[in-house]
């Protein structure tokens, strides 16, 4: 018991550590300000992004698209749209892992904090993929839905897939729309605003379409029943 006690106290102070150095340079320079300050160099500036998504799973001071659009500044379309996927699979894995497995029974705390918990909890089904992706177009915050995933002990697996079909419209659309936002008067930019605008009223009309089948299927089996 103590040696496991030592080793969460370990695993906060490293954390507190790393994310009081990341906030400081944030505070000071600003994301995007902090990105360029590498842009010469690629490869520190990837790892320095993959780092500010870890932080991001455990900090929600700054939103990620502003890392999205900051992202896009720096790296060609393609190569932004692939560097966000991959750190927006580290920003839901971190607090996933943590609630899976430190986190016995949340859903209390977590219903006490944000009241679209149990409206989240209502999309469930045995088909985890389809509740994951459901739960990542809610609007709920993106560390909330991965403590809860990682609580209810989702398949990581199936959470990934799920987590990627509910977030790759808006990583697509906004590092789009990054990647315009200094010509606000472009064709491109019009474009990327109008793809972004569709992303959000898709995901308001899929939850809506959802939430009638559900709500009809589970009528029809208790009328079975």
């Amino acid at each position: 018991m103590r040696k496991r006690k030592l080793f969460i106290t370990v695993q906060v102070i490293i954390v507190f550590i790393i994310v009081s150095a990341l906030l400081y340079f944030i505070n000071i320079y600003g994301v995007q300000h902090l990105l360029s300050l590498s842009s010469d160099n690629l490869i520190i500036t990837t790892l320095l992004v993959l780092m500010l998504y870890a932080l991001k799973s455990v900090v929600m001071l700054f939103p990620v698209i502003a890392i999205q659009i900051a992202v896009a500044n720096i790296f060609t379309p393609f190569v932004a749209i692939l560097i966000n996927v991959v750190g927006t699979f580290i920003a839901v894995s971190i607090p996933y892992f943590f609630a899976y497995k430190y986190v016995v029974n949340p859903i209390n705390l977590l219903n006490k904090s944000n009241s679209k918990i149990d409206k989240v909890l209502c999309y469930k089904s045995n088909n985890e993929v389809e509740f994951v992706a459901i739960a990542r177009l809610s609007g709920l915050s993106m560390e909330l839905i991965s403590i809860l995933m990682g609580a209810l002990k989702i398949n990581y697996g199936k959470y990934l897939i799920g987590s990627f079909l509910g977030t790759i419209g808006y990583i697509i659309s906004f590092t789009m729309l990054g990647s315009n936002i200094l010509e606000p008067f472009s064709k491109e930019f019009l474009y990327s605003l109008i793809f972004t605008i569709f992303i959000f009223f898709m995901s308001i009309v899929i939850l809506k379409i959802y939430k009638y089948v559900n709500k009809k299927t589970n009528k029809l089996k208790n009328d079975v029943l």
